[in-house]
């Protein structure tokens, strides 16, 4: 039975926090009730600079503090970029032993600012946990949601 590795991509800065918590959590519960064997990593990315080796089957890649515009040419972020480019590269010459990578947040952010896949800009609103929703134009007059 081949080890399951897990690689979590902590991008919180070194801020004490309830997601990097939640993750850990959950990840223990997966290695307890899997009939695999498990291991996992926590890679410090913003602070130390740390970035896994494209060795690991799944990535879990953190939310964090800050804007995801600020970043952009950072070394710790040319290096995350470097990961997921190769990540991307095996994926497409591996099709059947695909890497997983899952983007919570901040991490999600970023990646569709470097990929372009949205526009990534500023809210109108500051939050945590349930955010508030902005109506277009044709929103405001929709029945379903008066």
């Amino acid at each position: 039975m081949n080890t399951i590795r897990i690689a979590i991509l902590d991008l919180y800065e070194g801020e004490e926090n309830e997601g990097m918590r939640c993750i850990k959590q959950l990840v223990e519960q997966f290695k307890n009730e899997s009939s695999f064997p498990v291991e996992y990593e926590v890679f410090d990315v913003r602070s130390k600079n740390e970035i896994p080796s494209p060795d690991f089957d799944i990535y879990i890649s953190s939310g964090g503090p800050g804007s995801p515009l600020a970043s952009e040419g950072s070394e710790w972020e040319v290096n995350y970029f470097g990961l997921m480019d190769t990540l991307r590269k095996h994926n497409l010459q591996n099709p059947q032993q695909k890497k997983f990578v899952f983007l919570i947040c901040h991490s999600f952010q970023i990646y569709c600012r470097y990929y372009k896949y949205a526009t990534v800009s500023k809210r109108r609103s500051e939050a945590f946990g349930i955010f508030p929703i902005h109506k277009t134009r044709e929103a405001r007059h929709e029945p379903l949601f008066k």
